[in-house]
């Protein structure tokens, strides 16, 4: 797949890994219609399952599956303004730190995992657990706002860097 965007596209990607994930873009507990005002929003979506999705008209969601090449993924969150991790749990959240690491602040849910690697509003946000209107507030809150957007991509590379780099882990 080619990544050929625009200056004001608006590209988010989820990650999915889990067996029969229901992923709801768009719905009564997710008021993005503002946001979905914008005909450029396209949605990329890569895990080990392929999720059901159900979504809004206006939304292209690009599915891409399993993606194992390390040069696609940088591709793919950099290509991102923002990656969502809308997972119940998770244990380290690798997601978030290679999503970081390009730059690409995240959305997910306050529980542990993301609460160890995002700082609230400084590299990211941290959604009040498992509450889809304030995980949808955190993605306008990232979006809307260029100069805000690039304070928490700075400070996403600067925190795997100073906690996630190979040496640094490699020191402890």
């Amino acid at each position: 797949y080619s990544f050929k965007y625009e200056a004001d596209d608006i590209i988010a990607t989820l990650c999915n890994n889990f067996k029969n994930y229901n992923i709801k873009i768009i719905g009564k507990d997710m008021d993005l219609y503002p946001l979905l005002k914008n005909e450029n929003i396209e949605l990329l979506v890569f895990g080990n399952n392929k999720p059901q999705v159900e979504y809004y008209e206006k939304i292209k969601i690009i599915m891409l599956g399993r993606i194992t090449d390390e040069s696609m993924l940088k591709n793919i969150y950099s290509a991102a303004d923002l990656t969502v991790v809308p997972s119940r749990s998770e244990v380290f959240g690798q997601v978030i730190t290679e999503s970081m690491a390009c730059g690409t602040p995240v959305v997910a849910f306050n529980t542990t995992g993301p609460m160890e690697i995002i700082d609230h509003k400084t590299n990211g946000y941290l959604a009040e657990e498992f509450n889809p209107k304030d995980l949808a507030e955190g993605i306008k809150w990232i979006i809307n706002d260029n100069q805000r957007w690039n304070t928490l991509s700075d400070n996403s590379v600067l925190k795997v860097k100073e906690y996630f780099a190979s040496e640094v882990i490699a020191k402890k």
